[in-house]
Order: structure tokens, then C-alpha cells, then sequence
């Protein structure tokens, strides 16, 4: 879990300064890691929230950000770097399957 949260944050660090300071980052290695995280995820039951722990919930707030960032990102962002939407797409996706793999970790 610990690398997996590690590239996301990295993820998030290159998505600020592509904003923020108009850096030239190459994002599409970090969008083919969250797109094959998420691939062949099967879900055979409901997932109950409540039934987490504290570092699923954890991992379940920082997904609910990433998706809220995601839908407050100005125009100019496509222009910037046309990944930036999709990989934030794919990031709370990500954090989704990880907060699950917590679940079943702890």
C-alpha cells in the first residue's frame, strides 16, 4: 500500500505544478499505473463503508478529494496538459481499489 500511495501522491505533486507553475511533466506513466491498478478489479459483494478501518477511511477521504479537485479544475488545465483530467479520473479510481486492499489488509 505504501508504494501505491507514494505514486498517487507523486501523481497529485506533478498535477499541482503543471497548474500551478505551468511545468512540462510527462503524465501518461502515472495514468497507465492507475488505469492497470484499476483494470481487473472484480467485486463479488457490496462494499459497506461502514465496515472499514481507520486507514480505508482514511484512504476513502483522500479518494472523495482527489474526486471533488477533479471536478473543480479550470478550463486552461486541458490546454496545460491534456492528461491532467483523465489521471485525476483514474487516481480517486485508484484510491478506491486501495482503500479496499486496506480493508483487507488490517
Amino acid at each position: 500500500l505504501e508504494d501505491d500511495l507514494k505514486r498517487i501522491s507523486k501523481a497529485l505533486s506533478d498535477i499541482c505544478a503543471i497548474l500551478a507553475a505551468d511545468v512540462q511533466k510527462d503524465l501518461h506513466t502515472s495514468l497507465d499505473w492507475c488505469t492497470n491498478k484499476t483494470r481487473n478489479v472484480e467485486f463479488t459483494h457490496f462494499i459497506d463503508f461502514a465496515e472499514t478501518n481507520a486507514l480505508a477511511a482514511s484512504i476513502n477521504l483522500a479518494r472523495t478529494s482527489v474526486r471533488l479537485a477533479e471536478s473543480h479544475l479550470p478550463n486552461f488545465c486541458d490546454e496545460a496538459n491534456p492528461v491532467v483530467r483523465p489521471l485525476m479520473n483514474r487516481l480517486s479510481d485508484a484510491l478506491f481499489v486501495i482503500s479496499i486492499e486496506a480493508t483487507k489488509v488490517l
